[in-house]
């Protein structure tokens, strides 16, 4: 018998045998196999939150027309045509027959003007923030429920002035205090106006205000008490809206008249509310206001206008703005034609 049988055997060189468990073998071919990811391509934030969300949202952007010929007839498919252009006066006698009382019965609605900006910047893939103003007509119309106004100023007699003028409520650091406190709520008013007297002592309660905080941009911060109040009283505010499938396309729509009112105090209300949201337009070539349309609440049907005779200095500012889009209005295509000396004044104003 050999000696080495007597030793003991370490356990770590005792082997043991066990019989492999059904299925290892497979999982460790399994995870030996390299698993190929295919790439997604890509798609936008908006596509992939609509897809999320169940639902697909769709442009408000209306048809590019420039390259379709305009109709030879009265009757026609509207989306294999250029779009008709109406003079304010016709736009506002074709909603004024579908209002009648013998169909929709709403003689008096308000008339919309919606507008479609081009929202991008210098570098395409930044588009301007959204902005938003009060505008004060030459012609006033009751477009809504009447606006409550706080107004902030040092000395009593302003203090008097905006009361008088139709404040809500008037003050100076009793007001501020109240509000900081808690007793006052800023929420149970439209708007803020303040003299620029007492501007330092608002600073305390900016965060509260947040965007009603008196600003020289937005108009709610001057001298002249009483113009300040009418103005956030009688005013009508407007509101650029992002479209959410297409980013570079910006929404306004606001009222400018009702339907009894005459034609001409209408244009003039659209001239300025052009004039004032071009005056957001950002420092970059190309136009900013791309279409106009008038159109009612009740019925939503949108009538285009002809926006370049109200503001072509804001709009070929920066670019030359094309010239077949500048069509007059037109009853059928016999009337169809082009000014040639409206055309030419254009191309100047655009060089």
């Amino acid at each position: 018998m050999s000696p080495n049988f007597l030793l003991p055997r370490p356990l770590f060189f005792e082997t043991k045998r066990f019989r492999a468990r059904r299925g290892t073998r497979e999982r460790k071919q399994k995870k030996k196999v390299k698993v190929v990811i295919e790439k997604q391509p890509w798609v936008p934030k908006t596509i992939l939150k609509a897809r999320q969300s169940g639902g697909m949202t769709v442009s408000k952007r209306s048809a590019d027309d420039s390259e379709l010929s305009p109709p030879l007839d009265n009757v026609y498919h509207i989306a294999a045509y250029k779009r008709k252009l109406y003079t304010v006066e016709k736009a506002l006698k074709a909603h004024k027959d579908r209002l009648h009382p013998t169909i929709f019965n709403q003689p008096n609605s308000l008339i919309h003007a919606y507008l479609e900006l081009d929202l991008r910047l210098k570098k395409k893939t930044k588009f301007l923030d959204p902005f938003f103003n009060v505008i004060s007509y030459p012609h006033e119309f009751k477009a809504g429920s009447k606006k409550t106004v706080i107004a902030f100023a040092k000395g009593p007699e302003e203090q008097k002035i905006a009361y008088d003028a139709g404040a809500s409520l008037a003050g100076g650091m009793e007001l501020i205090k109240e509000i900081q406190t808690g007793e006052l709520q800023t929420s149970e008013f439209d708007y803020v106006v303040a003299h620029p007297s007492i501007l330092g002592e608002l600073s305390a309660i900016r965060g509260l205000l947040k965007k009603k905080f008196p600003n020289i941009k937005l108009g709610n911060l001057g001298m002249d008490m009483k113009k300040l109040v009418i103005r956030f009283i009688k005013g009508v505010e407007f509101r650029s809206i992002q479209d959410e499938a297409d980013r570079s396309l910006g929404i306004v729509n606001a009222p400018v008249g009702r339907l009894p009112m005459e034609p001409e105090k209408i244009d003039e209300n659209i001239a300025t509310l052009l004039e004032m949201v071009c005056s957001f337009r950002p420092q970059r070539e190309g136009p900013f206001l791309l279409k106009c349309f008038l159109h009612s609440p009740v019925t939503l049907e949108n009538l285009q206008i002809d926006h370049l005779r109200y503001n072509a200095d804001h709009f070929d500012e920066f670019g030359k703005e094309e010239i077949s889009s500048f069509v007059t209005d037109i009853d059928d295509a016999s009337e169809t034609k082009v000014n040639s000396e409206e055309v030419a004044t254009v191309a100047e104003r655009g060089n």
